[in-house]
């Protein structure tokens, strides 16, 4: 598209080509969601060319007004196709049973669809949608199968990558910032279908600080009471956390400039969200008798023995430089599990002693802010990372961290500029200051170096190599599967 619209404009003048190629382009992005749902797909050349000629008729009109061209491409095609990517990557997850996890829900949505009530009659650990009530009422508009309760976390963690995007849009405004907060969030290396609404929640909530929307408010309460329901510890550390961000704002206005939504009414319109989206789930537990068992069991019981039954203490990480320090050990600290569990807090604390800063200094802007509130959201989820210290339980803690290195990394850029612009400054008077190259050469040597440390050290290039793989396997292992079920099939049928 940029080959052909610069010879346009080199060869006829046309200004408009790049815009009408780039609308032509958008028959093709419903291409990839029909490959997810039909497969094997039938006839797909013919698809294609549908396809092409639908862009090339689109390409006769009027291109679309830039501004438009960008909330289309921010809003809707690139988050569909992050959603697409992200479900064919993680699909291969609902080729297996993992007895344990699935048998927290499965177990649970049989005993909900024989009659029994959840709390009284059933123990729920995680969350009343998450621990089976949620794969009983899917069974009833599905049919009782085992693959609906392994298809439904698929399904719901690709929806996390989207939302990161939509985070990474609210707080920067940028498509390229924002696909930066989606890889950066890839670096715990699986989606969890539990800690999705949390970044919902977060991503309204700052929509609605940052541009004074009560009806947003309201909806990110509204999520949030939702997520109290899915998953009784995201939820509860969501609530926690806006209500402390409301809190955080009040603090941040009294020496600041705040040009949001005041803290009074962000607090007043995210509880009125969290009673509206709690109210159902109340009025069912109630009709059933439950209500009380709820409050017992998500309030007394569970805190009380989670920690005994559930809870990992937190490595020696000492003794790595205590014992037989060498490269190889420091190499192994750095590149493996060890570092990503202090990653979280590091991450954190750097955020928050910024955010001071630049508070006591009167400095703060609309981004420093932003880091802020995610960095009081990330702080509270940290608990779940802590009560557990087992890499793969850094996942319900961990996807606030992405946006926030990115975050990190823009106002470090920030400061690398400056440093960029007083030394050319200082070139432009004569004399010439001596350290004037030696000062750019600097900043453009620490550019340089960032970019490989930071790959390997969140493992970027295994990520995205284990992502390709997976994509690229996605029609094989549906079509191994079709046929699997085929061949069961039509061995069961009369040939026996």
């Amino acid at each position: 598209a940029i080959l052909v619209s610069r010879l346009a404009l080199l060869l006829f003048g046309r200004r408009d080509v790049f815009a009408r190629v780039a609308c032509a382009g958008l028959p093709l992005v419903v291409l990839p969601f029909v490959a997810i749902v039909q497969v094997p797909t039938t006839w797909p050349r013919t698809l294609v060319v549908i396809a092409l000629v639908l862009g090339a008729l689109l390409a006769i009109r009027a291109p679309l007004a830039p501004r438009a061209a960008w909330k289309l491409a921010a809003y809707v095609l690139i988050p569909a196709l992050i959603y697409a990517v992200s479900y064919a990557s993680t699909a291969a997850l609902s080729q297996w049973i993992d007895l344990f996890h699935r048998g927290e829900s499965v177990g649970p949505a049989s005993d909900y669809l024989r009659g029994k009530v959840p709390y009284r009659d059933v123990f729920v650990l995680h969350g009343l949608l998450e621990d089976g009530l949620l794969d009983a009422w899917l069974m009833q508009l599905f049919g009782r199968s085992i693959d609906v309760a392994i298809a439904r976390p698929v399904v719901l963690a690709a929806l996390l990558p989207p939302l990161l995007w939509y985070l990474g849009i609210a707080v920067f405004e940028s498509i390229p910032l924002a696909l930066l907060c989606v890889a950066m969030g890839s670096w715990t290396t699986a989606e969890n279908n539990r800690t999705f609404l949390q970044v919902a929640s977060v991503t309204l909530f700052w929509i609605a600080l940052r541009r004074r929307r009560r009806s947003v408010a309201v909806l990110a309460g509204i999520v949030a009471g939702i997520a109290l329901f899915h998953s009784y510890e995201i939820g509860l550390y969501t609530i926690v956390g806006a209500l402390a961000a409301c809190a955080l704002v009040a603090l941040i206005a009294m020496r600041v400039e705040w040009n949001g939504l005041s803290a009074a009414a962000a607090a007043t319109f995210f509880i009125v969200g969290i009673a509206i989206g709690t109210a159902p789930f109340v009025v069912f537990l109630a009709s059933r008798g439950a209500l009380g068992e709820f409050a017992k069991t998500s309030f007394v019981t569970i805190p009380r023995i989670i920690d005994a039954v559930w809870s990992l203490p937190f490595p020696d990480l000492v003794s790595t430089f205590r014992n037989d320090l060498n490269l190889h050990t420091l190499a192994d600290f750095v590149l493996w599990e060890k570092f990503h569990l202090v990653l979280s807090p590091l991450t954190i604390a750097v955020a928050a002693v910024y955010c001071i800063q630049r508070w006591l200094r009167r400095r703060s802007d609309m981004l420093d802010h932003a880091l802020a509130v995610l960095t009081v959201f990330a702080l509270i989820a940290q608990r779940t990372a802590f009560g557990r210290a087992e890499f793969r339980h850094q996942y319900f803690a961990a996807f606030l961290i992405g946006p926030m290195l990115v975050m990190l990394a823009l106002l470090a850029t920030r400061g690398l500029r400056g440093l960029w612009r007083d030394a050319a400054s200082v070139e432009r008077r004569p004399p010439s200051a001596a350290g004037t190259d030696g000062t750019r050469a600097f900043v453009a040597m620490l550019v340089v170096c960032a970019v490989p440390i930071v790959a390997v050290l969140f493992w970027i290039p295994d990520l995205v190599n284990a992502r390709i793989n997976d994509l690229a396997r996605y029609r094989l292992a549906c079509c191994a599967s079709i046929a699997i079920r085929t061949r069961g099939r039509w061995s069961g049928g009369s040939r026996t």
